[in-house]
């Protein structure tokens, strides 16, 4: 892709208006419900999430790569603190089992974020392989976009060889959870 392509892609007046992607080994959220990981479970998920993943590993990294994916897209990163603008707890992720994709809820400094930017919506796609969870943050009203964004991100997760395939968060891997 050209630089001219790439450019039209991106920015107030395109299609995307912001980005977002966060990577994560899944492995280290099996940390989060031990001891001395609490202090981060309860730092960074709201109480519906917590609810939500049960301490599921898989399930915590998933929602984590969601909410960074997000605040990168926002612009700011997320502070695990807590004291800067957009915290772990400002990016409420949703999800049912057999949904598609994840809701994204916007809270306090995220919001606020948010409606400086113009932003009426930010949707997240996920994926996960054995090893690593991957989420995309897009602020687009372009379905056909979203989709090949989609698409590529199952692609690159595939050909990590680290991994077997890609498996979509509602694929019968995450149903049963």
């Amino acid at each position: 892709m050209t630089a001219a392509r790439s450019l039209a892609l991106a920015g107030p007046d395109a299609p995307v208006r912001c980005l977002g992607i966060d990577l994560e080994s899944i492995e280290r959220f099996n940390l989060v419900m031990k001891p001395g990981g609490r202090a981060f479970f309860d730092r960074v998920y709201t109480s519906g999430e917590r609810a939500s993943t049960s301490g599921n590993p898989l399930l915590l990294a998933l929602y984590y790569t969601a909410k960074e994916a997000v605040a990168k897209a926002l612009g700011t990163g997320l502070d695990l603190s807590g004291a800067a603008a957009v915290s772990g707890r400002d990016i409420e992720i949703r999800w049912t089992p057999g949904e598609e994709r994840p809701a994204v809820a916007l809270w306090r400094g995220a919001a606020a974020r948010a409606e400086q930017m113009h932003l009426s919506d930010v949707v997240v796609c996920w994926e996960h392989t054995p090893r690593v969870a991957c989420a995309i943050a897009v602020g687009t009203d372009c379905p056909v976009l979203l989709a090949s964004l989609v698409a590529a991100l199952r692609e690159a997760l595939a050909a990590l060889p680290l991994s077997g395939s890609a498996k979509c968060a509602s694929d019968d891997t995450l149903v049963g959870l």
